[in-house]
């Protein structure tokens, strides 16, 4: 990772007390609240509090921001930012993980449970892979591309991501049994 290029760090939602989210809860803006509120399931609001809480949190350790007056909202397409800032945000949630990325420069990021390799999309992307892991250091390749541009996975595997030389891509530090990556721009 080259010096102030990006910032990300993942937290696994079930490690996270009552109060704390509770508390992240109370920091966002209406917009996320009701967003948050809308999902169904209980897991997908706990990554959603996490998500706001972990950009917070790298908002103000890395770029001196004010956390409790940070205002992250969504684009049309439903890519984060940060109102009234130019650092970029992504965001990435699979099973109890959850991993933000904060940078200067435009990034996408992913993250992604380890398990079988599910074979109607390997056969679709047409790759043969050695492991689960590769498969899925591949698939958060290809998605984090995706989010870099706004477009999505499916737009990314129609494209030579991994030979886009505007862009560069790189593990993520993440819980045992997830693979990460971020797509950020050169």
């Amino acid at each position: 990772m080259m010096k102030n290029d990006f910032y990300a760090e993942a937290i696994l939602t079930n490690q996270i007390s009552d109060e704390k989210l509770s508390q992240a809860y109370a920091l966002m803006n209406e917009e996320r609240r009701l967003r948050c509120d809308k999902m169904r399931a209980d897991a997908d609001k706990r990554a959603c509090i996490c998500a706001d809480m972990l950009i917070r949190k790298l908002a103000k350790e890395h770029f001196g921001m004010d956390e409790n007056a940070l205002i992250l909202s969504a684009d049309e397409k439903g890519k984060p930012f940060i109102k009234d800032a130019s650092h970029y945000v992504s965001i990435s949630h699979s099973g109890e993980a959850v991993l933000c990325g904060i940078s200067e420069h435009p990034m996408g990021i992913d993250i992604e449970k380890i398990c079988d390799i599910p074979q109607k999309i390997a056969q679709k992307v047409g790759t043969t892979f050695e492991s689960e892991e590769q498969f899925f250091w591949f698939w958060t390749a290809a998605e984090s591309y995706g989010k870099l541009y706004g477009n999505g996975v499916w737009w990314a595997l129609k494209q030579d991501f991994l030979s886009d030389e505007a862009c560069r891509f790189e593990k993520v530090p993440c819980p045992d049994g997830y693979v990460a990556t971020v797509c950020i721009k050169r």
